[in-house]
């Protein structure tokens, strides 16, 4: 279960972060 919620919290920074460079590009 904490995995689980570790490892959607690490996905959602990613997004985040592409997004972040897609609007720096």
């Amino acid at each position: 279960m904490a995995f689980t919620h570790l490892n959607s919290k690490i996905s959602l920074q990613v997004i985040q972060q592409r997004n972040f460079n897609n609007l720096a590009a």
